[in-house]
Order: structure tokens, then C-alpha cells, then sequence
């Protein structure tokens, strides 16, 4: 395999890499310039053999072009983390991978203090109170099943804007990791010694809407036994969502689109998924991950585990091209058909109970050609061509006790993988009394003095 110009496997460019990373102890102990609000941001990539300096400064070029606004605070969470066969250890992962990837992101986002230790307690009786330093976070997530046999990781940055005055401290984190690619890793962040967010960064599987359901109730469930009950909490990455809209339902493998019209070539009119994947297809890359109004009265019949097929949640008139003619459907319309064609829409309040979603204004994050950036919607096997749905794979949850604003959801136009990243921006309010039993500590009780006259009082 050909290594890319700026990969950072040995040929990254070392001249980028010597911006010192300032780690959490060195963070101003002042609050936010926001007050009670925190500008956070939110980058999550499937990135695939995207690890290279030029990326990571298109990913910054590319959110701050949908914003004016830089946040406080800015999670990048990073999924397929391509792993070499014969990094047997945890601590290989994150020296050769985590690390390199940290340094990268440092100097693009240099406006960033990029946090990159965990204070972790020590709790041996022979430690007399010294507290343990790790070198390098522990978000991230690679088993030894990727380690040995090459696979790939799931890693979370946590970065801090050099003026925003925020205190910001890693005081949770852990991982679990499934098969050779999926899991889920997590950190609960401390802000100005008073707000609790947990940040976790997830890829999952897709094989059934049970495996789908399954995996996410388990993974909330992990959560709540492992004491990540944060009244913030963020969930980003590679969900595996998929517009459904043939037959097949929830297939990895569609029905391919080779059936034409003997009279002129063309796919059959009455295939509407055909016509739907054409017009996917043909669009511009611009096109693909620009955002559309939602305003629209064309109606698409709730979607159903019985209820699949476009052709039967859309009129007659839809998806043809006498009917494209007769109405003047356009891109905002085909957002409404996928976006109601949404597994995970339709299932967020049982796989992810109190958890929301910013409206969705774009068209799918996936199947994408990895040189134009352009759907694909089908993959060669062999001689053999198999079909694929679009999906709205990569998401962005949440869960927050009090005032969420989100300022910006939408895709980002960097190319490279099948998915490309999904960016969100919130104005989170905050409150003083979100910390939890991390934060409390017991105070000892003043002594009581004797008054004369024989009471007490507390001076």
C-alpha cells in the first residue's frame, strides 16, 4: 500500500511538531469569560487512513467556516483508527497512535490547549497519599484483538481554548472495547471545579435493529454502573444509522439498482430507491454536505418495521422523473424523504432514552467515495456489486439538565473515508450545583467552645 505524502506512519512532516502541549494543571484556576454558559463544540469522524497533518487542518478550516464562533471548549472524537498488527499492549496504542494524533491536532487547532493526562488516585495503602500521573489519556479504545491482528481504534481529544479561562480536569475515564472495532470509551470532565460533562465517543455495530438496541441500552446501562451519570453527557461517533428505503430493511447488503427500462436504458421509473440513489449520486460534492431549509409540506408516511419501502411512504408523484417535473421537488425534500427514513430517529427515545438530537438539515454522512467525496452507494465484491443504504451514521447526542442551544449541526465537506465528520456547536448553561460526590469532600467539625453559663455555641 502506497503511504499518503503527509501520513504521519513515519512520514509525517516533524517540523509541525513542536508546539508544546499544555496539560490541565497548567489551566488559569479563573471562570469562564462565558459566565454561566460554555461554547462546546463537537467533531466526530469515521476517518478511516485519514491520519495526516493536511486533514487535521482541513477539519479546522472547515468547522470554523460554519462558525464564527470558537469554542471553549472543542471534543474531536475519531473512529476506525487504523491499529498495525503487532501492538500487543495497550500503552503501544496510545505512544504510536493516540500520542502522534495529539500532536497533530495541536498544531492545527493551535489556538487549543490540548489536554493529554489523568491525574489518576492511587488507592494502595503504600502510596502515603502521592497520587499518580499518567503520561497519556486513557480515552481511547483498542483491544488486543486489534492489537495483534490489525483492526482499528476509537479515540476522544479533549481541547480548551487558551482564552477562555476555563479549569478544566479529567477526574473519570474508561473503556470498553468490542471485537476488533466497536466499543465505546468515556471521560467525565470537571469544569472550574463546579460542572460535570461526560464525553463518550462510541462506534457501533450494525447487524440487526436488535444487535442496534441491544448495544446501546447496554452501553447506558455500562455507564450508570460505572458511575458516568454526569448531568451533562455528550454521545458522538459512528452510530450506523440507515435511511431505510427498500425491502431489505435494515440490510447490510440492498437490492442493487441493474434492472433498466428496455424501451430507453433507463432505471425503471416505479424503482423508486433507484431513482432516489441516482439523484444521490449525482450530486456535486457541494451539493452533498450543504445544509437545507426544513420547510416543506410534502408528507412521507411514518417509517415501520413493517413499512419499509419508500415506494409505499411516498405518493405516486414522488421519486419519478414526470412527478420530479410536475412538483419541482429539490434537495430540501430529499432530506425530509432520508431524514424520515431514519432508523435512529424513529428509535431515540428507546435505544437512548432522554437524549435529543439537533434537527437534522443535511443529507447523509454516508456511503461516500473516498477520492471525491461524492455517494457510493454500492460496494464491489469480487465481480459482484452489492448495494448500500445512504445513512445518517455519524451523530451527535445529547443529554443536559437545564438550557442547550445548538448553534450548528451539520456535516463537514473534508473527503478521505466512506463517511465524512459531522460538527455540532452548543451554548450549554451551567450551574454551580451540578457537581457531584467527586467534587465533596467532608469537612471536619470545629470544636465547640464553653461559654459561661454553660452553652455551647458554633463560632
Amino acid at each position: 500500500m502506497t503511504t499518503r505524502k503527509d501520513s504521519w506512519s513515519g512520514q509525517f512532516d516533524e517540523t509541525r511538531l513542536n508546539t508544546k502541549i499544555n496539560t490541565a494543571t497548567n489551566f488559569p484556576q479563573t471562570v469562564s469569560k462565558t459566565g454561566n454558559s460554555i461554547h462546546t463544540g463537537v467533531i466526530s469522524w469515521n476517518i478511516g487512513e485519514n491520519i495526516t497533518a493536511s486533514k487535521m487542518d482541513e477539519l479546522r478550516e472547515t468547522y470554523f467556516q460554519q462558525t464564527d464562533i470558537e469554542p471553549d471548549l472543542l471534543f474531536v472524537g475519531l473512529q476506525e483508527v487504523p491499529v498495525s498488527a503487532g501492538l500487543r499492549t495497550r500503552n503501544q496504542f496510545k505512544e504510536q497512535f493516540y500520542k502522534k494524533i495529539a500532536e497533530l491536532l495541536g498544531n492545527s487547532f493551535s489556538q487549543y490547549n490540548l489536554i493529554t493526562n489523568y491525574i489518576k488516585p492511587d488507592t494502595s495503602v503504600f502510596n502515603f497519599g502521592i497520587m499518580k500521573e499518567k503520561n497519556l489519556n486513557l480515552f481511547t479504545c483498542a483491544n488486543i484483538v486489534s492489537g495483534v491482528g490489525g483492526g482499528f481504534g476509537i479515540a476522544t481529544y479533549i481541547l480548551v481554548k487558551k482564552d477562555s479561562f476555563l479549569q478544566v480536569r479529567p477526574i473519570a475515564v474508561k473503556e470498553r472495547c468490542v471485537r476488533s472495532t466497536k466499543g465505546y470509551c468515556v471521560v467525565t470532565l470537571l469544569i472550574n471545579e463546579a460542572y460535570l460533562v461526560d464525553v463518550i465517543n462510541t462506534h457501533m455495530p450494525f447487524e440487526s435493529m436488535e444487535a442496534t438496541k441491544r448495544f446501546a441500552n447496554d452501553m447506558l446501562s455500562w455507564l450508570n454502573v460505572h458511575g458516568f451519570r454526569s448531568p451533562t453527557q455528550l454521545i458522538m461517533g459512528d452510530l450506523n444509522s440507515r435511511s431505510l428505503l427498500t425491502s431489505d430493511c435494515y440490510a447490510k447488503n440492498i437490492t442493487v439498482c441493474d434492472k433498466t427500462d428496455e424501451d430507453n436504458g433507463d432505471v425503471m421509473e416505479d424503482a423508486k430507491y433507484c431513482f432516489l440513489k441516482s439523484k444521490l449520486e449525482n450530486m456535486t460534492f457541494e451539493e452533498s454536505v450543504d445544509t437545507y431549509s426544513l420547510k416543506t409540506h410534502m408528507r412521507v408516511k411514518k417509517l415501520t418495521e413493517d413499512n419499509c419501502d419508500i415506494a409505499e411512504r411516498v405518493s405516486k408523484n414522488r421519486l419519478t422523473s414526470s412527478g420530479e417535473k410536475k412538483i419541482g421537488m429539490d434537495n430540501k425534500h430529499y432530506v425530509r424523504i432520508l431524514t424520515k427514513s431514519d432508523v435512529l430517529s424513529r428509535n431515540l427515545k428507546s435505544w437512548f432514552p432522554d437524549f435529543k438530537e439537533a434537527p437534522i438539515a443535511f443529507l447523509p454522512t454516508y456511503k461516500r467515495d473516498l477520492s471525491t467525496g461524492e455517494y457510493s452507494l454500492s460496494k464491489k465484491d469480487g465481480k459482484k456489486s452489492k448495494g448500500r443504504l445512504p445513512g445518517y451514521a455519524d451523530r451527535i447526542l445529547y443529554k443536559h439538565k437545564g438550557h442547550l442551544k445548538t448553534l450548528m449541526y451539520s456535516p463537514l465537506g473534508v473527503k478521505g473515508n466512506d463517511h465524512i465528520p459531522i460538527a455540532s456547536l452548543m451554548k450549554i448553561s451551567v450551574k454551580k450545583d451540578t457537581a457531584s460526590k467527586h467534587t465533596k469532600t467532608k469537612k471536619k467539625k470545629s470544636p465547640t467552645k464553653k461559654k459561661s453559663g454553660g452553652s455551647t455555641r458554633r463560632r
